[in-house]
């Protein structure tokens, strides 16, 4: 079993949760499931856009139930990726650039072919298919769609952390559950409590 975490940021630009599911695997029908009784509990808002991983089951599926929103790679996962098929830190370092840089299109075009030519990198497939998907990674090609100034799922991994301590591999599911309610509680009191500074500031 794995849990799933739907999380955004507020208008204090800290981290929410919307909603969390624990599924028993990683299907693209299991995510196409889940998403649907999100938008179920949602009343049938759909998010603008979408950070995620690579997974085909998971791409595939905001494919399927989010029609419309654009779904994002994560900077940090394909920073990681990169490390497992490019070994030269120059390569790395040009790739953060390509993924933090909001530059022109043609800038992208020539930065990207000189590095290509420079690192000799043409018969890298990884390369290459990270190119042929630079519209869900790239701020350059993405350009024009809301994602509130995130770039990568280190704020869920950050949640992930905070969760890891009330809940370990010893509890069961309800406990689980009274466990996971305890932690979603500092979240709730944080915004509750910028919010009353907030309206204490404009007095």
């Amino acid at each position: 079993m794995s849990i799933r975490i739907f999380s955004g940021v507020n208008h204090h630009n800290h981290t929410i949760v919307f909603a969390a599911a624990v599924v028993t695997n990683e299907t693209e029908e299991t995510y196409v499931w889940l998403f649907e009784k999100f938008l179920q509990a949602m009343n049938g808002k759909a998010p603008f856009s979408v950070i995620a991983d690579g997974d085909v089951a998971m791409k595939n599926s905001i494919k399927r139930v989010f029609l419309n929103a654009h779904h994002r790679l994560s900077v940090g996962h394909l920073m990681r990726n990169a490390t497992s098929h490019v070994r030269d830190k120059g390569v790395l370092k040009c790739l953060k650039s390509f993924m933090l840089s909001d530059i022109e299109v043609v800038e992208f075009e020539e930065r990207w072919t000189n590095m290509v030519g420079k690192y000799e990198l043409q018969d890298n497939h990884w390369i290459t298919d990270l190119y042929a998907r630079r519209k869900t990674w790239s701020p350059t090609h993405i350009r024009g769609n809301f994602f509130a100034g995130i770039q990568t799922t280190s704020r869920c991994e950050a949640f992930h952390s905070h969760v890891a301590k009330y809940v370990d591999v010893k509890l069961n599911l309800t406990e689980f559950v009274e466990q996971f309610q305890r932690s979603l509680t500092y979240f709730r009191h944080r915004e509750t409590m910028a919010d009353f500074f907030f309206q204490l500031w404009q007095c």
